[in-house]
């Protein structure tokens, strides 16, 4: 499992490390990375002046942004995926071998009807104007958080939590503990809160369409700041397939380390999760009756019109025992066993196991 972060303002990676992550999050491995890895730049420069004069000067994160931010789920819009890409903001070094007069180099105001309904099946989202009855569209929109928005709008309003509030229920919030909030259970929201180290909001909205994301707890704010359990703006731990993010890292709260024992054993469940999910080819093993392991491909003897026969036999029923292990699966999926006989091979079984 690869593991990036655990350190306020992470820093740079650079663009080769970049494109390697990505692969690797591609082959299915497992991966690990926490707050602070993005941020809002997208072009690179060394420091920008906001509007009440405060300077940022790290740049941190620019080709986690513009290299790696899909593959993690964090690009909503489609702006840095290499067929659809819309943004004119990308970066010349990281443009693949694409068509310039195609995907990359249109804005919003530039596609088709066709080209926004192929964005959407490809699992991503339009942005209109707002107001406009979707019928004009917003051109290199990034997809910002609300609390981003907020922060950079002019009011420099800079909100941290020490709260985190529970979304969903899984291995991740009850193996090896159990750390479910009692409010989760009772569908009580006053009481859904767990202490966590001071944090706050990431940079980029979460891609929600895709299926295989999954938020497990949002940052909580005041009412007057964010929605409870934003899922898109606020999120504090998800999954996305063998991804996942955990907001831990912007400070240790040493000071608060003896009101935190639920936090550290949620952080264990974390990465024990992340490292379960790596995609891992599945196994199938053959036995005799007493579990004794036969060849991988069980082969068995039959009657010269295949039908399936045991010499010396007189019962019809053929009993095959085997064993499938796929670390990958989870509860209320079907795997299914299909077995072929006959010289044509042209007579199927197929058995489905409901785990």
């Amino acid at each position: 499992m690869l593991i990036i972060g655990f350190k306020d303002s992470y820093g740079n990676l650079s663009q080769a490390s970049a494109q390697a992550i990505t692969s690797y999050i591609d082959t299915g491995k497992a991966i690990l990375f926490t707050h602070d890895n993005t941020s809002f730049y997208n072009i690179p420069f060394s420091g920008y002046q906001t509007t009440t004069g405060t300077t940022v000067n790290s740049g941190f994160g620019y080709y986690f942004n513009t290299t790696i931010r899909d593959a993690v789920g964090l690009d909503r819009y489609g702006v840095t995926d290499p067929k659809y890409g819309i943004s004119t903001y990308a970066p010349p070094e990281i443009v693949r071998a694409i068509d310039r007069t195609g995907w990359v180099a249109k804005s919003y105001g530039g596609a088709t009807a066709e080209n926004l309904t192929e964005l959407v099946n490809a699992g991503y989202t339009v942005a209109y104007t707002p107001k406009s009855a979707r019928a004009t569209t917003v051109p290199e929109t990034q997809g910002f958080t609300r609390g981003i928005l907020d922060r950079y709008k002019g009011s420099e309003n800079f909100q941290t939590t020490s709260l985190v509030s529970q979304v969903n229920e899984g291995q991740i919030t009850t193996y090896p503990y159990n750390v479910n909030t009692t409010g989760f259970v009772n569908n009580d929201s006053a009481t859904n809160f767990m202490n966590v180290a001071t944090t706050h909001f990431q940079y980029y909205q979460l891609n929600m369409n895709s299926a295989d994301t999954v938020v497990w707890y949002c940052l909580k704010y005041n009412e007057t700041y964010n929605l409870q359990n934003d899922a898109t703006n606020s999120y504090y731990i998800y999954s996305k397939g063998n991804v996942t993010y955990s907001g831990a890292g912007h400070t240790t709260d040493t000071y608060s380390v003896n009101n935190n024992e639920l936090e550290a054993k949620l952080f264990v469940n974390t990465m024990i999760a992340a490292y379960r999910v790596s995609t891992v080819p599945p196994q199938v093993k053959f036995s005799d009756a007493s579990g004794k392991n036969v060849l991988e491909n069980c082969l068995m003897p039959a009657d010269d019109d295949g039908v399936l026969a045991v010499p010396g036999s007189s019962d019809p029923a053929r009993y095959i025992y085997f064993l499938v292990n796929d670390s990958n699966i989870g509860a209320s999926k079907t795997v299914s066993a299909g077995f072929s006989y006959g010289s044509s091979k042209n007579h199927h079984i197929l058995a489905d196991i409901q785990l």
